[in-house]
């Protein structure tokens, strides 16, 4: 049985209204539970997206036009299934069945385009995150796709990295032999520094395979791969840092509030901002997890124990070979022989 239908409402809810809400709604449910079969994918889909995007754990503002394609695509089944339903020749069952979905998949389309439009979706600095990113690099469709980064990238270095050299230079050697590999045959070309990195870089993922490129962290990637890459890497430091919600802010603030509250009010500005960066690496580094906890009480269970053998040992003498668990240990943990020693 599913847990809302264990919910009474007369002991659940102390308001009338709450309770004639309630019971409004599950009437709704039941009566169109096949309607909202068909709706509750896009939401769970919407509410994963928001959960992966908000994590403060990994970059995510390279994974905004991946959700933004994942939900116009469930959208778009929706709105196919829709039309598939009203042709001529189905059933009357399903003509109104589509009669009655039809205003939610509207109602979706207009989210969907009113939040994640076009103008949204084609944002510069979206798409050079996902081409920094290793993981969804190769999800730029296209070399017109490719040439659209390239130009927000130019707006993101120096100008001397943008500017192709003149024609009269050649960076690979005044022979074409000189140029032999991969590198010195893209710098050969009349092309700026810039766009150099960026074939090397799409060459270099590539050649990698899926599977290896979706294990990467792209934190990682570019600490360690930065250095064949130094314009790019450049770039990705800054951008790859931005969040895509603004979850992590409204917790930092909700962090601060908790710190400068009434009983600490003399605290500066500054204090404040060193207890949250203080606050916010403690996590990071796992000291405050559940982890860390369960590890740091087990050790020192294991140390308090041999502690208690070696001191009855120098006390009672090298006759007392074990040691009980109710004498050594009150939790229950396996005995220690004294023989190992």
């Amino acid at each position: 049985m599913p847990a809302y239908l264990r919910i009474v409402p007369n002991e659940t809810f102390d308001k009338v209204d709450a309770r004639v809400g309630w019971t409004s709604a599950l009437y709704s449910v039941q009566n169109n539970a096949d309607l909202v079969g068909e709706i509750l994918p896009i939401m769970r889909l919407n509410a994963q997206w928001t959960q992966v995007l908000s994590s403060k754990k990994e970059v995510t503002i390279s994974l905004v036009r991946l959700s933004v394609r994942s939900l116009r695509s469930a959208v778009s089944n929706l709105g196919i299934k829709i039309r598939t339903f009203q042709q001529e020749g189905s059933a009357p069952v399903n003509r109104a069945f589509a009669n009655k979905l039809r205003p939610f998949y509207e109602r979706a389309l207009h989210y969907i385009d009113h939040y994640f439009g076009d103008n949204f979706y084609n944002y510069g600095l979206l798409r050079v995150a996902e081409f920094l990113d290793p993981r969804t690099s190769m999800c730029i469709e296209d070399q017109d796709g490719l040439k659209q980064v390239i130009r927000s990238l130019k707006l993101l270095v120096n100008a001397t990295d943008a500017v192709a050299p003149g024609r009269g230079s050649r960076v690979g050697g005044s022979s074409p032999a000189a140029s032999v590999d991969l590198a010195s045959a893209i710098q050969a070309r009349q092309k700026s520094p810039l766009e150099n990195e960026v074939d090397l870089y799409a060459y270099f993922m590539v050649a990698c395979r899926e599977a290896v490129c979706n294990a990467l962290c792209p934190l990682e990637f570019w600490a360690t791969e930065g250095l064949a890459f130094p314009i790019l890497a450049g770039v990705a430091a800054r951008i790859l840092s931005i969040p895509a919600t603004s979850a992590s802010v409204e917790q930092m603030f909700s962090i601060s509030g908790r710190i400068s509250c009434a009983s600490r009010a003399s605290l500066s500005s500054s204090h404040v901002n060193e207890l949250c960066c203080l606050h916010q690496w403690l996590v990071d580094e796992g000291m405050a997890s559940k982890e860390a906890a369960s590890a740091s009480e087990k050790r020192s269970k294991v140390i308090k124990k041999f502690a208690y053998i070696n001191l009855r040992l120098e006390i009672e003498g090298p006759e007392v070979d074990e040691v009980s668990d109710e004498e050594g240990d009150s939790d229950g943990n396996d005995d220690i022989d004294s023989d190992c020693y």
